[in-house]
Formats: structure tokens, sequence, C-alpha cells
């Protein structure tokens, strides 16, 4: 076997471990009961992830505070770009394809207000299977040599290199399967670096391409946190673009399976919280804040009682009878938030 088909070989079974571990994961967080909990919870997992990867501390009690508007002292950078990147995610689930253009970008990294127009979807060509793919070397060769070819160009302007990554990533016909093109676009925003201020956007539009492309349809796909898993390997950035690929997709995977492993965390959660219900009257209030205090990383007595309409006395006895496992995290004996 030459070095060519050895590397096509040990990319082909990276990407069948990332398409187990995505699809995996997408048929757990449909059938979900809480699955906008975990949605919500995902997104706050990669911020803190970002901020890991780039060398900042960023604490999740800190960041969902914050987003709460429940900090006790100035935000420093990292949190706000920590929120930046929740804001992100957030709208990029609310748009559609056109979020992948000029405009909608300029809008998801907050340059503009106004959101992008909505636009037909792009036409999809007829998906080949995994083994046609990589018989084809052409196929591989065409992505190396687009990467190498980026590298080698350096920094122009700023929306340049924008217009340059949506060319590529968008703008081209690969013979691929959508987990191998999300890893072509995630190295290539990493060589050409188009928002340097807003590295993390990058993450952010590859998961909604797939889950416009219903490659991912539980929400967007965590990314940040599997490079947080693969740190070690981070710094292959002169080694062949095939490896960097196998790279991505090994943090599509890991990422994958933070999730899965997330979804069994607040399953065990749930059922130690309806534990806290059994025996109790029929006019309880304890269910009603059990799927509450599920569907959002972050609650506070004052939202839990226009929830639920009870007083604010009555709300935060409910949310101290389910404590543990739910946890106090304000550390204050006013405006005080709990979370899983």
């Amino acid at each position: 076997m030459d070095l060519v088909d050895a590397t096509a070989e040990t990319l082909f079974f990276a990407l069948a471990r990332a398409e187990d571990a995505v699809s995996r994961l997408d048929e757990i967080v449909r059938a979900c009961p809480f699955a906008d909990g975990w949605v919500s919870r995902v997104d706050f997992a990669e911020a803190i992830a970002w901020g890991w990867n780039s060398g900042f501390v960023v604490t999740l009690d800190d960041l969902l505070l914050h987003d709460g508007k429940l900090d006790a002292h100035a935000p420093e950078p990292a949190m706000l770009t920590a929120r930046g990147l929740l804001t992100a995610r957030r709208r990029a689930r609310r748009a559609g394809p056109e979020l992948l253009s000029a405009a909608g970008i300029a809008w998801l990294a907050g340059a503009s207000r106004r959101p992008p127009l909505p636009g037909p979807a792009r036409p999809r060509k007829a998906r080949q299977s995994q083994t046609d793919t990589f018989s084809r070397a052409s196929t591989l060769d065409g992505l190396a040599a687009t990467l190498k070819a980026a590298a080698a160009r350096g920094s122009d302007a700023t929306q340049e290199n924008l217009n340059e990554w949506l060319a590529l990533f968008c703008g081209r016909d690969l013979e691929a399967p959508p987990l191998l093109q999300a890893a072509f676009g995630l190295e290539a925003w990493s060589i050409i670096d188009p928002l340097p201020r807003r590295a993390f956007l990058g993450p952010v539009l590859v998961a909604h391409w797939l889950h416009t492309e219903k490659r991912f349809r539980g929400g967007l796909l965590g990314i940040e946190g599997g490079v947080r898993a693969r740190t070690r390997l981070r710094g292959v950035v002169g080694h062949d673009p095939l490896d960097r690929m196998k790279f991505w997709l090994g943090a599509m995977a890991d990422g994958a399976a933070a999730g899965v492993a997330e979804v069994q965390r607040l399953t065990l959660a749930r059922l130690m919280l309806e534990r806290r219900a059994r025996g109790r009257r029929a006019s309880s209030k304890i269910p009603e804040a059990i799927n509450y205090v599920m569907g959002r990383p972050l609650v506070t007595a004052n939202d839990l009682a226009g929830a639920l309409k009870v007083t604010g006395t009555s709300a935060r006895r409910l949310l101290e009878e389910l404590s543990p496992p739910l946890k106090e995290v304000s550390g204050r004996s006013h405006y005080r938030a709990w979370r899983l």
C-alpha cells in the first residue's frame, strides 16, 4: 500500500468514527424529552471550551450569571467573547441557508443589525457512498491541493478572505460525505482566518451547515468541545492537509461523544429530581418545576414564579426542595440562581 492509499484509509476510518458518533447523537437528541434544554447547555459548553482552546479561563457559573445579567462584577474581555459565541449559536439556530453569505456572516458577527433575507436552499447533489468517494483519489487530492494553495497565498484583506472561504466551502460541488466537507470547511477557515477577532464563528457556521444539510438535525453540533478533547493534537498545522482533516473529523466525533455524555448526565439528574415528586399531592407544582428546570441551563426564582404562576417565596421553596442535584450558583442571599 502506498502513502496515498494509507492516508486515504486512515481518513476513511476517522470519517467512519465521526459518522457513527454524530448519527448516534442525532438519534438520541431527537428522542430526548428535554432536547431544548440540551441544546441550550451545549451552547454554554461550546463557549467554555472555546475559552479553554484559546487560553482563557471562563467558568460555567460565571458565564451563566453573565448571560442572565446576574453577574456581580464587570465582565472581562474573554467573558464578552464567550457571550458573543453564545449569541452567534443562538442566532445560527434561527437562520436558514442564507446565513452562509457575506450578509449573513456580518449579522452573525454582530457587525450588522439587519438579518439576511431568507433565500432558497442550495440544491444538493445526490450523495455517493463512502466507499465510492474514497475509491476516487482525485477527490482527496483536490481537497488537499485546495488547502495547500490557500495556505500558500497568505492573508489579504478580511473581506477578500471571507469571500474566498465562502467560495471554497459553499461554492464547490464536492463529491464527499457531509462530515468530510465540514472538516474541509473547518481547516479552510483556520488557514484563511477571515475574521481574526471572531475566529469562533468558523465552527458555528460549519455546524449550521451540517444542520441545514440535515446531517445533524438535533441542533448545532458541538465542535469546540471536541477540539478541547484533542488539545495535544491541535498543533499539526504544518502537516499534510489530509492529516488536518482527520483531526477535525476526530474533533467532531469527540464533540458528539461529549453530547451523548451530557444527555446521559441530564437523564440521570432528571431521575433524581423525579424522586422528589413521588408521594406528592396531585396539585403539587414539583413536576412542573422539574420540566422547567430541565429546559433551561439557569433558573431564577422570579422566572420560575412567572412560569408556574406562584409567588416568589413558593418558587424559592420549590427550587430548594430540588437541591441537590439542583445547585445554587450565585452565592448570594438575593437574586439567587440555580443550575443542574
